[in-house]
């Protein structure tokens, strides 16, 4: 997919299983960080929301996709998508996976 797009960055969320990044020819999967799921509206967005400026300013797909993650997993615990992921609380739940 990446080589028909012609793009040097290409993800794919793939829901409980994580996501997947390629790079110049290299894949680079992460795990998802949520225990508990109540709702996956707005994940995907919640993602791409957080990725799309990262990977636009070459930070590295490891990085991208783990920020990425991050926030799809606290958003699958806002039900029905009631408001958006802020950044504080991103920051404290990366620094908590990280701990």
């Amino acid at each position: 997919m990446a080589r028909l797009l012609d793009c040097r960055c290409l993800i794919t969320t793939l829901g409980k299983s994580g996501s997947i990044g390629i790079t110049n020819g290299d894949a680079n999967r992460t795990p998802i960080f949520s225990s508990k799921v109540v709702d996956t509206i707005g994940a995907g967005d919640a993602y791409f929301a957080f990725t799309a400026p990262l990977a636009l300013r070459g930070v590295p797909l490891d990085l991208v996709s783990f920020v990425g993650n991050a926030a799809g997993a606290i958003a699958v615990k806002i039900v029905g998508n009631r408001r958006p992921v802020e950044k504080g609380e991103l920051l404290e739940f990366v620094a908590a996976l990280l701990h």
